[in-house]
Formats: structure tokens, sequence, C-alpha cells
């Protein structure tokens, strides 16, 4: 019997058709776990064209895992240039092994892979990590990658409302509310700047964001919604809709942040406020909420779960150092 033999090599845009289908199948499989996938983007044409797209408009390297010259699992990432550090991000759609294949073979493709973006000055390598596979987590924590970011997605129809020990009163944001909206802005990114998260904010990211909170209220698009009492602004929840997209279900809005002040916290503030905008969200049509949170967060961490929100990607992360090159 022949046994096979499995290559290393680049790929590009001329794979994509191969790509399109390992990607359904990887599909069929995160579908297995998270039934609202079933909901997502699984049009081969679509998902082509969405690759045409990611591959036309990007610097792009990837390197696929070839069985007797087919295709059969690979992986590919955005390399993006920041001023603090050049990163490279492996989205959603850029990592896939067929399930014949074992764990050890992905981190194989990583350490040629992982030379060239490090060569080309890319230093932080990010992967939107499956978590319906459990290969794909089992190789990247072999391969010294920490968990950064969760994204989750909660099913509106199976919620059951928080019983609050407190009455506040949740109404939608207007015009006359953006300077109390750019007064709460300092609430997220303080928070995370201090232990355990210790997250960086620079005077140019703390300046966008103030501006972001301030306009949110002018943004068509955006609902904005604010948690009072006795006329005082305790918390904010902030809603977008999405598009249907491989990641993402159909009739999806998206919460996109969320905050209580500190004096606030513990009191019922954002169960208030989560009780409202998943029914306000339910009047409107839709059936499905994603929001993330960063991991090392705790409050997030405890509070987002018990939302009954479902991680089922996270953001994986490498930061390569000179003792590591």
């Amino acid at each position: 019997m022949r046994t096979s033999q499995i290559n290393i090599k680049k790929i590009d845009s001329k794979d994509i058709d191969r790509m399109t289908t390992l990607l359904i199948e990887r599909q069929n499989i995160e579908a297995e776990t998270f039934p609202f996938l079933k909901h997502a983007m699984n049009d081969d044409t679509v998902i082509r064209q969405s690759l045409v797209k990611i591959f036309s408009e990007n610097h792009v390297i990837g390197m696929g895992l070839y069985t007797d010259d087919l295709l059969d699992g690979y992986m590919f990432g955005l390399c993006i240039q920041d001023k603090r550090l050049n990163y490279v991000r492996v989205p959603y759609e850029g990592m896939m092994l067929s399930k014949h294949l074992s764990t050890d073979l992905l981190r194989h493709l990583y350490k040629p892979l992982s030379a060239h973006w490090v060569k080309e000055g890319y230093l932080r390598h990010e992967i939107y990590m499956p978590l319906g596979d459990q290969r794909y987590q089992e190789a990247l924590f072999n391969l010294c990658f920490y968990q950064e970011q969760a994204y989750a997605i909660r099913d509106i129809a199976s919620y059951v409302p928080f019983q609050l020990e407190h009455v506040y009163h949740v109404r939608i944001a207007n015009a006359d509310d953006s300077d109390v909206l750019s007064d709460m802005s300092d609430i997220i990114y303080t928070h995370q700047q201090g232990s355990p998260v210790y997250a960086v904010a620079s005077s140019e990211y703390i300046s966008a964001i103030r501006e972001g909170y301030k306009q949110s209220v002018f943004d068509k698009d955006m609902t904005v919604l604010l948690a009072e009492k006795d006329k005082q602004s305790l918390g904010f929840q902030m809603y977008e809709p999405l598009n249907i997209t491989i990641s993402e279900p159909k009739d999806c809005v998206e919460l996109v942040v969320a905050g209580t002040k500190r004096e606030a916290r513990g009191l019922g503030v954002g169960k208030a406020l989560m009780n409202e905008g998943i029914q306000m969200m339910k009047k409107r049509g839709y059936q499905y909420i994603k929001m993330d949170w960063r991991i090392a967060n705790l409050t997030s961490s405890r509070f987002w779960p018990s939302c009954g929100f479902k991680p089922y990607i996270k953001r994986m992360v490498r930061i390569i150092d000179q003792e590591d090159k």
C-alpha cells in the first residue's frame, strides 16, 4: 500500500476554489457545535467571492498542506502595517485542516509560514480560531499562542429575563445625551488598563473613543440604550445590525459595547440593560446577538456568559520577540 505524501507550499488566489470547498467542510463541522452557523454564509459562490476579495484587497501570505498534490489544509494571514507593531491577522476564513489530518500538521504548517511573516517584520500573529473543532485550539496552545478575545453569540428566543432587585429606567438615547455618553467613554478603557488586563490606550485612541461615543446618538444604524436611576445615567449599551457572513448568521445584531459606571456595578444595571436590549431587538425581528470581550477582563468573562453568550471564536495571539526568533 502506498503512503500518501504531504507537502507544504505557498498558496495564492489560484487555490481559492479548493479553499472554498474546504471552508464549507469546516463550516459544517462547526455548525454541529454551534447550530446558528447553519444560518450563516454557506453558499459556495458567495464564499468564493469573499475569498477573492480578501486576496485582491490585502497583502496576504499563506501556505497549504498538500496530500498527493491536493490541498488538504491551509493558513493565510493578512499583513497589516501598524505604528506600534506590524501584525498578521488570520481571519475566521484563514485556517482549515481536513478532518482526517492530525493536529500536529497545523504546527508544521505554521513553522515555515510564520518564518515568512517574521522575515517581513510582522511580529504579532493574530488567529481568529473557530472553537467547534478542538484540533485548532490544541495546535495553537502547543505553539505558545494565548487567548486574548472571545467572540460569542446568543439566541434571542431562549433568553430568560433577569429578576432585578432594583428598578432602572432604560431608554433609547437621543441627541441631548451626546455629552453624557462622551463622559462615560472612559468606563471601558480605564477598566481595561487596570489589573489583570493591562491593555494599552494611547491618547489618540482615547480621543477617538470619546468622539465616537459622542457621535453615536447621531448614527442612524446605531441604537444606544441608557440605564438611569433618579435621573442619573448609570450604564449604556450600543447595538448595530450585522450583515450575514461566514461567521455571522442572518438576522444578527451586534452589541458593540456596553458599560456600567464603577459606583453602580453589581447592582443589576447591566442586567436591566440586557433585559430591555433583548426585548427590543426581538421586536425588531433579530434572532441573534453577537458581542465580544477581553478574556483577561474578569468582570466581562463572568457577566456575558451569565447572559447566555456562548463563545464560538477566540482571537489567539503570539508576539515574537528577539529571543523567539
